[in-house]
This record gives structure tokens, sequence and C-alpha cells, in this order.
């Protein structure tokens, strides 16, 4: 059963002239104000945040494995389809292949991307197949980052459900439209962070190999 909104109507009166003020307020779902005598149509609503102490727990680190390897070998043909297998047999697949001239030379560079459990291992086959040149590897650990972007996303998904409750309490045209505009914003705000979130998670779950082939 839906709960009776609460309006208190405040009536200021000036000592020249008649116009009023009326003030319309949803208390437990932060301001609800409309004017309606002033000449402002439009009400404006605000819903109070989430306390941090709803911010969501994970129970391991949120780490983004990257590597890079330069290889020598006499048969680049040959390493790219040793690395295209590699990548297929650890669960992973190729982002990008390019092989190219350069001075005269052929060269290849090819990124992979594997899970993060087979990154180690998917990097020590790599440098069997050649002779090492240059080898680079990092580690970003975006656990902070991604807690902070789940909590702001779990406040914005509390907005929207609130607004909606306010929406189905509405009481004229004016109201309900204040009301899908701040619900259009909200929602706009929960795509962008939930692409962010998937983001992260992606390149989280599969670790990228970068690989530069050139021959001696």
């Amino acid at each position: 059963m839906k709960r009776k909104i609460l309006f208190s109507l405040i009536f200021i009166a000036a000592l020249i002239g008649a116009s009023f003020l009326i003030g319309a307020f949803y208390q437990p779902f932060g301001s609800f104000e409309t004017f309606r005598e002033t000449g402002f149509k439009t009400p404006t609503i605000s819903i109070k945040p989430v306390k941090e102490s709803l911010a969501p727990t994970i129970n391991e680190r949120m780490i983004i494995y990257t590597g890079y390897i330069s290889l020598e070998t006499n048969d680049i043909d040959g390493t790219i389809a040793m690395i295209r297998s590699l990548a297929d047999r650890y669960g992973g697949y190729v982002a990008s292949s390019n092989k190219y001239m350069y001075d005269e030379e052929v060269r290849a560079e090819i990124v992979i991307r594997v899970p993060k459990d087979k990154f180690h291992a998917a990097i020590q086959e790599i440098e069997s197949y050649g002779k090492v040149l240059n080898e680079n590897i990092n580690s970003e650990d975006i656990t902070q980052q991604y807690i902070d972007l789940k909590a702001r996303l779990s406040n914005l998904q509390h907005q929207e459900k609130r607004l909606l409750e306010i929406l189905e309490l509405a009481k004229n045209v004016d109201e309900i439209l204040a009301i899908e505009k701040e619900l259009e914003r909200v929602r706009g705000e929960i795509e962008s962070l939930q692409g962010q979130i998937n983001y992260l998670e992606r390149n989280v779950e599969m670790s990228i190999i970068s690989i530069n082939l050139t021959k001696p």
C-alpha cells in the first residue's frame, strides 16, 4: 500500500503584492519542491546518497597484467602460428596481428589476450619461441578504483529506485516531468559507470601480451 505523502504548505505574504509561494516537501526521500504561483513550473528533486557503509567489498585484489616481448626468430610466420595456437590452448584469443616490411626486413606484431591465471605461463612459453631481445611485465592494481565505481553505481541504483517510488506518487504533470528528467540523468550515469566497470573487469580477467617479432 502506498504511503501517504505529507505536504506542508508555506504561505509568504508580502506587504505589497498578493503573490504566494507554495512549497511541497516529500521528506522520506530528500526534498521535492513545487513552485506554481511564482512562475517556476518545474519541480526540483534531490535524493540523499547512500551511506559509505553500503559500499561493496571484494574478496581478491583487482590486478591488470600486461606484457611486452620482443623476439628474434628465423621463422616469423611459424612463430605467429605458434602464438596463435598458444592463445587458443590457454582459452584466449588473438586481439590483433600485423606483418610488415621495415628497412627491407619482414617484421610482425601480434597481440593476444589470455586468462589472468594463464598469463605467466604464456609469457614463459612465448620466451621459448626465439631469442628474447626485450621484455616488460607490468601489473596495475585497480582494486580501489573498482570499489569506488561499484559504490557509486550502488548509490545511483538506490536513487533510481527511490525516484521510481516518488514517480508513482506524483500528482501533476510538472512533477512527473521533473522526476522523469532526473531519472533520465541518473540512468545515464548508471550506464556510464556500468561501462567503466565492465571494461575494468574484462581487462582484469583477460591479460594482454604484445609480441614483436624480428629476424636475426
